[in-house]
């Protein structure tokens, strides 16, 4: 049977400090973020997105559409103006510099899930403590969000990326150069997450001990054999163990089944969404598969109809005035 994982991640929100906001120091510059946890953002770039029903999807594109994501490298910082004070909304939003702007350093945390480029990609966070994420298969769904007080002292289920398993990779080949080998062949790995994630991991060189086989122009590895993930000050040790790198199924390959980010095109309207049941035909068990009290770890649910569940998560966000973001350029 396929899964459906509700995946809580951090919730906290990348926003300037109060001395620049005091001394009015905006729009401010965001150094790649190198602390002890991975936050989000809520940025404005260049996207696609639609807009419509179930089977009746129109494509939109935009250089200004705003949106809710993980992106730990740089950006710049610009203040939202005539926002209602809510400690629920942003008062800020980020947008990308250049890529020649970019400077991780030693200690810059990857992005994980990464949902820009032509795949939306997940390699890394939990899978050591949670070796079923290590197997996940095709058709898997995870629901990527935090559990945090609304309002009303209630607690909701708040939801970034919609993930649908398109395919995984547990194995690379690495030469003497692995940025260029890794992005030569495997498709879908591109330079800039290469940069911005997996080179975050660090990965096995050819001087690894770890290589399964050699060969003449390097070593087959798995990935990866160190991790900084949440944590720039802290490695874990991963030569004993295996992760998955994920591919999302997109919106390109599939129209029925397909990955997405939900956005809210009418400005202003910065909250995120909330999933807080499922109502699958009134199915109880996909319903119980979403819990509104989860504040860390995952929570999976086995599923004989994925595309079911899926188009209950779609029709929650569509039916409260959401559309779907499906493409976000590098």
């Amino acid at each position: 049977m396929a899964k459906l994982i509700q995946f809580i991640h951090p919730g906290v929100v990348h926003e300037p400090n109060y001395n620049i906001v005091k001394n009015q120091q905006l729009p401010c510059h965001y150094e790649w973020n190198k602390g002890n946890g991975h936050k989000r953002k809520f940025v404005e770039g260049e996207g696609e997105y639609l807009t419509g029903s179930i089977g009746k999807w129109q494509i939109n594109s935009t250089k200004t559409l705003r949106y809710w994501c993980e992106a730990e490298w740089n950006t710049n910082c610009k203040q939202i103006v005539h926002h209602p004070s809510s400690p629920q909304l942003p008062q800020f939003y980020h947008t990308f510099v250049s890529k020649r702007q970019e400077k991780p350093g030693n200690n810059g945390l990857g992005t994980d899930p990464y949902i820009f480029g032509d795949y939306f990609k997940y390699v890394i966070c939990r899978q050591i403590k949670n070796s079923s994420l290590q197997n996940l298969s095709q058709d898997d769904i995870i629901l990527f969000g935090s559990c945090k007080m609304n309002s009303s002292k209630q607690f909701d289920f708040y939801i970034d990326t919609v993930f649908v398993v398109e395919k995984r990779l547990t194995e690379i080949h690495l030469d003497k150069n692995p940025s260029k080998s890794i992005v030569n062949t495997y498709t879908g790995i591109s330079k800039d997450y290469y940069r911005r994630t997996l080179s975050r991991l660090v990965l096995p060189t050819t001087s690894s001990n770890s290589c399964t086989t050699n060969t003449t122009s390097g070593c087959q590895a798995s990935i990866s054999m160190t991790s900084r993930c949440g944590n720039s000050n802290k490695t874990t040790n991963l030569q004993s163990k295996t992760v998955s790198l994920y591919f999302g199924k997109m919106y390109s390959q599939s129209k029925q089944l397909f990955s997405f980010v939900p956005i809210m095109i009418n400005l202003p309207a910065y909250s995120l969404p909330v999933l807080n049941y499922l109502n699958v035909q009134s199915n109880n068990q996909y319903k119980n598969g979403i819990s509104s009290n989860l504040t860390r770890g995952i929570k999976i649910t086995e599923i004989d109809k994925p595309v079911d569940v899926w188009q209950d998560i779609v029709r929650s966000f569509t039916n409260n005035g959401y559309s779907l973001g499906v493409h976000f350029p590098e």
